[in-house]
């Protein structure tokens, strides 16, 4: 008879949602294209695949699972979430994916089922369509995702929106644009300070209430990748990032991700 040794071995992905904010009961899933994951039994004895999260399970599902995978069989899984009214926000989850012997493994004193448990991250920004959204915790800003597209001299304007439940300061700077100024809770602001910044300050007090900023950008160079730059500083806690333009045709790299995002699970004999 033939001895049964299965074994794991993987390749762990990450996920990622986008979901509107306060928008719930909407059943949501990532690019069926690049964010799945395979489950292969290439052993000698049949696995039985679940799976568990460490949290909000009830709004997640990841199909083709409670199911036996007998050997030599693969099988394709998705993953879907039920949105909930939530604020803009970003967390994460672990799913605990599990492959369990259906073969009792025996020796002179005991009797045991082998079974093989790896984690997926299931990472859930809550943000507008078309933004990005940095997270430091008290205070959230979603600011325009880029890179923009525009010509020289022309006027631009970049949407934000701010969040939270503390007071919060952002700092608005350019790099190789003008900053004329900004509209925010229905006035102009004029941005007297310099022509490349602008400090603004918030009191946040319900993490439901946004407040929007309207930014007006000049482009006064040609061929050249600007940016605007948003430093957000709240409770202690402080982080940068940016919307890049494309000014007339300039070259543009974008970043790449070496993201994996396919997952095998693999019971070898």
């Amino acid at each position: 008879m033939e001895k049964a040794d299965p074994h794991l071995g993987l390749s762990t992905p990450e996920f990622e949602f986008r979901v509107e904010p306060f928008e719930s009961g909407k059943q949501i899933s990532p690019s069926f294209k690049e964010y799945k994951f395979t489950t292969i039994n290439s052993g000698n004895v049949p696995l039985w695949l679940s799976c568990k999260y460490d949290r909000m399970g009830d709004i997640f599902n990841t199909t083709n699972m409670s199911i036996v995978l007998h050997p030599g069989e693969s099988i394709e899984h998705h993953i879907f979430l039920v949105s909930m009214p939530w604020s803009p926000q970003v967390f994460t989850v672990k799913e605990h994916v599990k492959g369990t012997s259906m073969h009792i493994i025996t020796s002179d004193m005991v009797s045991f089922i082998p079974s093989f448990q790896t984690v997926v991250k299931i990472n859930v920004k809550v943000v507008r369509q078309g933004f990005n959204i940095l997270d430091i915790g008290p205070a959230k800003l979603q600011y325009e995702r880029g890179p923009k597209v525009a010509e020289f001299d022309d006027i631009m304007d970049l949407r934000l929106f701010l969040s939270g439940d503390s007071d919060a300061s952002l700092i608005i700077s350019v790099d190789k644009l003008e900053l004329v100024g900004m509209y925010y809770d229905g006035e102009w602001i004029n941005n007297t300070e310099s022509d490349t910044s602008k400090t603004l300050r918030f009191h946040l007090d319900n993490i439901s209430d946004e407040k929007e900023i309207m930014i007006k950008v000049h482009c006064i160079r040609e061929k050249v990748t600007a940016s605007v730059s948003y430093h957000l500083s709240s409770g202690g806690d402080s982080n940068t990032t940016k919307t890049e333009i494309v000014v007339g045709n300039a070259t543009y790299v974008p970043q790449t991700s070496d993201k994996n995002h396919e997952l095998k699970i693999i019971a070898l004999a």
